[in-house]
């Protein structure tokens, strides 16, 4: 125990110096750690600012509208063009409204451009977004940006040909061109610019580290030197001038070695700015790589995390389940046991049978719960829609009339029936019922949750919030949710169980009005883009 607390306090004498410089490092290195996850911290706030502010847009369609205002304001110039009456004049005019079309179009592209600054991890949470936001960015690339660009060449043919302008083909097409050569120039030349002044600042930064340390070891040594210079050597015995000799070596060699590993860790960092080329060409840095361990620390971080609470939930319903279970059986017989006192005693017989009826009403909850027990169901049944609204309304007709959701279903759904294992489907339902009531209840009024079907499958559809498109295609994913506090299991869930019997779960166009629709069917019916 001494020599623990030796080794591990302050100022122990020589054993505690090697902690104490292991400390000393641990310390520098958890600081330049949280430094640079204050850095990384403000870069990831802003890309999920840009993000945010990129969806936002998406949900209110201010891309087509720009659009339709660039397609309507090339129209209008063109036509102030064809009223010049000088055909120089008006021809110039036609070019220059055809290439401020495609100048707009090409500013627009780079609106709609979120940039993600490198050299950081951004986390399973961001990464869903970004994900979501590359695919979004496909598809206003190729549904609305190509069209557009399209539409301006034909609205500029037909220009053309309405208004006879004396436009000389190759001349438009040079003039496209210089277009796109002289912006692909002015972007090489400022990024150009700007690495070329990184490169000076680092390179600025190193001599000036290096000029440091050598006037920092100039000044060690005059300083041993001087002191050197005080001693009085003719009254000092061999043992003493050796000692004073190894302390002033000491100063020496010990700031020699803390320079060396400084210089040494520079020289790694310089080494490390290298780059190489992939099969298809593309640069891969040591930032990307570095950023590449991080996101797989980060992600098996998150994940670690993740089955930790599960196993922590899994025990949990363990243990409630075996102390349930026995307790219930107590109750039971104890209940049992009080009947016979009761029928002997009439003062008791009130109180037994309060007891009695509050247990069965709530062993009757508990027996709504039976049908998830795969056990009991070592073969396939037939499930219809009727069993299937008759155990959501039992479950959940509370909390429906609390929140005042009206529950519909059509007839075909009440007929539709399927094989299967009711530990399979009746779970799904129940999941999405109840994320449904959880986005209605704050919903204004009418509130309806509709079941329906079809030969295909089941729809599940509710008038609430809709789903963001940025969710389509995660909103099944293991962690992921927007529900306050959630955990990002119950969907994730829900489609693997169908998954292994055949089935699927996947959002379809709303079948109200507006809202949200979630079909549940067979895997081959693939009429539908799966989600």
């Amino acid at each position: 125990m001494q020599l623990a607390a030796d080794f591990f306090r302050e100022g122990g004498g020589p054993k505690s110096e090697i902690w104490d410089t292991a400390r000393t490092e641990l310390t520098r290195l958890h600081k330049e750690k949280q430094k640079r996850e204050k850095n990384a911290s403000v870069k990831k706030n802003k890309l999920i600012e840009d993000l945010e502010q990129f969806f936002q847009q998406i949900q209110l369609g201010e891309p087509q509208k720009e659009i339709q205002l660039l397609s309507d304001t090339l129209e209008r110039d063109l036509k102030v063009a064809s009223e010049i009456i000088n055909p120089d004049d008006s021809s110039q005019a036609f070019l220059n409204a055809e290439s401020s079309a495609r100048k707009k179009l090409s500013n627009l592209r780079e609106k709609y451009k979120v940039v993600r600054s490198k050299g950081f991890a951004i986390g399973r949470k961001i990464r869903i977004d970004w994900d979501a936001y590359l695919k979004e960015v496909e598809t206003l690339e190729s549904s609305l940006f190509v069209p557009a660009y399209e539409r301006i060449e034909e609205i500029a043919r037909n220009a053309e040909n309405e208004y006879h302008f004396s436009v000389d083909r190759r001349r438009r097409l040079e003039q496209a061109l210089n277009e796109i050569i002289e912006d692909t120039r002015k972007t090489t030349s400022s990024e150009t610019r700007e690495t070329r002044a990184s490169l000076t600042e680092v390179s600025n930064k190193v001599i000036a580290l290096t000029k440091e340390i050598i006037v920092e070891m100039e000044d060690d040594v005059k300083e041993v030197m001087s002191e050197f210079a005080k001693i009085d050597i003719s009254e000092m015995d061999d043992a003493s001038l050796v000692l004073e000799r190894s302390k002033l070596e000491s100063k020496i060699m010990s700031e020699a070695e803390r320079n060396k590993e400084i210089l040494e860790s520079i020289q790694a960092q310089l080494d490390n700015i290298t780059w190489t080329q992939d099969e298809t060409g593309e640069i891969i840095t040591s930032v990307d790589i570095t950023e590449a361990i991080e996101e797989e620390l980060l992600s098996l971080r998150e994940r670690a995390d993740q089955d930790l609470e599960l196993s922590q939930l899994g025990l949990a319903i363990g243990v409630i389940h075996h102390e349930f279970s026995g307790t219930v059986k107590s109750i039971r017989k104890s209940i049992r046991e009080l009947k016979a006192w009761a029928d002997l005693n009439e003062n008791l017989s009130p109180l037994y049978t309060d007891i009695r009826a509050n247990f069965e009403h709530l062993d009757g909850y508990l027996t709504l719960f039976t049908p998830l027990n795969r056990r009991l169901y070592r073969n396939e049944v037939e499930i219809t829609g009727n069993e299937i609204k008759k155990f959501i309304e039992d479950i959940f007709s509370e909390r429906i009339r609390r929140h005042n959701i009206d529950l519909e279903s059509s007839s075909a759904f009440l007929k539709k029936n399927i094989i299967g294992y009711p530990s399979t489907f009746y779970p799904v339902f129940v999941n999405v019922i109840d994320n449904a009531i959880f986005w209605l209840k704050d919903h204004p009024l009418p509130r309806k949750i509709v079941l329906d079907a079809d030969e295909m499958g089941f729809s599940i559809s509710n008038n609430g919030p809709e789903i963001s498109s940025r969710d389509y295609e995660i909103i099944f994913k293991q962690g992921f949710t927007r529900k306050p506090n959630g955990r990002g299991l119950g969907l994730h869930i829900s489609k693997e169980v169908l998954s292994k019997v055949g089935y699927r779960i996947c959002v379809a166009p709303p079948q109200l009005e507006k809202g949200v629709t979630f079909r549940i069917e067979p895997i081959q019916n693939q009429n539908l883009e799966e989600e």
